[in-house]
């Protein structure tokens, strides 16, 4: 990976992280690096693949910096929920949360310090679809 597109995609993953609109990340880094919305946005669907690449070739105050910056958005949002006047503003910062505690469980996911949802999800189907009666048998956590 050269030096530009490191530079690209870390600055990608910090504005990821803070919560900063896809449309503005698009714009910023297009502008930036000189590249086509086409670029960053492809670059932006691929993420799962390249972060932990670049989680890998940083050190490691680059991930707790990640993890920190989506930790800080979450609680802010709710207080915009529970201070919000209309319900317009309560949906947006109810987006606002999923969206980072979605984009945090990746993260962690790339990193290695969280399962899989999918994997644990199947492993508890397919625990239930062994057992005689699932209602007798507590389901157990991976």
């Amino acid at each position: 990976m050269n030096e530009m597109l490191l530079e690209r995609r870390t600055k990608m993953l910090n504005y990821t992280s803070k919560g900063v609109p896809l449309q503005t990340i698009v714009n910023d880094l297009s502008r930036d690096y000189n590249r086509k919305p086409a670029t960053i946005y492809k670059d932006y669907e691929n993420m799962a693949l390249w972060a932990p690449q670049i989680l890998t070739l940083k050190d490691d105050r680059l991930a707790y910096s990640l993890v920190n910056n989506i930790k800080q958005v979450i609680p802010n949002a709710w207080h915009e929920y529970l201070t919000a006047d209309n319900s317009n503003a309560k949906i947006g910062a109810l987006r606002l949360i999923m969206d980072a505690t979605l984009k945090l469980a990746q993260l962690l996911q790339s990193l290695g310090k969280m399962e899989k949802v999918v994997e644990a999800i199947e492993f508890r189907v397919r625990w239930l679809n062994e057992q005689d009666t699932a209602d007798s048998h507590p389901v157990p956590s991976t």
